[in-house]
């Protein structure tokens, strides 16, 4: 052989090699290649029976359920502070007294002054029962005893003037006591043990104290003018308070029934509960309130559900094709939306209206569950 042959030899099987690999490398990456060019599986939905509530948030401020600023009604020093902030008083308790001196004389004054009066009342009126006997007798003409009876009448005013005067005194005595309105939280005090302190009629005068009642608790919303129409007596509200986790809920108690002309926003209040005093007034929050509410609906997901000029409509699965379906759409909660026609609980509607692929297009899904 010679060397021509040889490297002929050489070089023809080092073409085989290379074919036999080529064939190899081939052979092993086109399943490869077919499984990157098939297309992903996309997200489908059933719809889902269940609860749908449209609802609206608002801005909403908790105020006390009865707040009450108390002034004093006479001037004079306080003399006894009984309460302080924080202190949890009861209707009629006495929270401070002002020491008045000259009321304990002017009431020993009046006590004097109907006690005298009443005595010449019964003089007058035994004095009226001897004329009239002597009267009768013709002992006393008609003009003397017309006299008589206009000095009891007289004496009759100056009793009942003088219990007057006393009623007076003793009404103003009981306004050295500041007492509080009703159960309730001291929530300021702005007077102390000393201190001298004017009639409020001045308009001169400060509050002693403020006491509110905080076991129930008033939420104010502002209502949008979009909304207010929506808004019912009755219609339930949730709230985030404070750090708790769970929302406080509650109820609509009263709407004003008008727009503020300034804000354009109609007032609204729900009354929540605060037995264990974990809210606090003056804080401010968001009221989610529930407008309306269809129980045992079948639903879809907001994103599985497109809209374009000829209406709603979702993309369903139908024997591996997009089939586009019109349905019509009714309450929304901001997650799921009601599907009143269009759509039955075994349809396949693909989770996502915006990216899924036009109608008539081959597609595989996943189930969501």
């Amino acid at each position: 052989m010679t060397l021509f042959s040889r490297n002929g030899l050489l070089v023809a099987g080092s073409l085989t090699a290379l074919v036999a690999a080529g064939a190899w490398w081939h052979a092993d990456s086109a399943p490869a290649a077919t499984a990157l060019s098939a297309p992903a599986p996309l997200d489908a939905v059933h719809p889902k029976k269940g609860d749908i509530a449209a609802s609206f948030e608002a801005d909403a401020r908790i105020e006390p359920w009865q707040s009450a600023d108390l002034f004093p009604k006479v001037s004079g020093y306080v003399t006894g502070v009984r309460a302080d902030i924080g202190d949890h008083v009861r209707a009629g308790q006495v929270l401070a007294v002002i020491r008045l001196p000259e009321m304990t004389h002017e009431l020993a004054e009046d006590r004097a002054q109907l006690d005298a009066r009443r005595s010449e009342l019964a003089l007058q009126q035994i004095t009226q029962k001897r004329q009239e006997d002597l009267y009768r007798a013709r002992g006393l003409t008609d003009q003397a005893m017309d006299e008589v009876k206009a000095h009891t009448a007289i004496a009759h005013a100056q009793a009942d003037l003088a219990n007057a005067t006393l009623a007076k005194a003793q009404a103003i005595a009981g306004y050295t006591r500041i007492v509080a309105p009703f159960d309730g939280v001291v929530t300021r005090r702005l007077v102390n043990d000393g201190t001298f302190v004017q009639a409020a009629t001045n308009g001169l005068s400060s509050p002693l104290f403020t006491v509110q009642q905080t076991r129930t608790l008033r939420v104010f919303v502002a209502v949008p003018s979009a909304q207010a129409p929506l808004l019912r007596r009755g219609q339930s509200a949730s709230m985030a308070l404070g750090s708790t986790d769970k929302p406080v809920t509650g109820t609509i108690a009263r709407t004003a029934e008008s727009l503020d002309p300034v804000t354009r926003t109609m007032r609204a209040e729900i009354d929540v509960a605060n037995t264990d005093r974990g809210l606090l007034p003056g804080s401010f929050t968001r009221a989610k309130i529930e407008t309306a509410r269809h129980a045992g609906v079948l639903g879809l997901p907001n994103a599985a559900i497109g809209s374009d000029t000829n209406g709603s409509f979702v993309l369903a699965a139908v024997q591996g094709k997009v089939v586009r379906r019109p349905i019509k759409t009714g309450l929304t909660d901001g997650t799921l939306t009601e599907i009143v026609e269009g759509v039955g609980g075994n349809d396949l509607i693909l989770a996502n209206a915006k990216a899924a692929p036009p109608a008539g297009t081959a597609i595989q899904t996943k189930v969501l569950p």
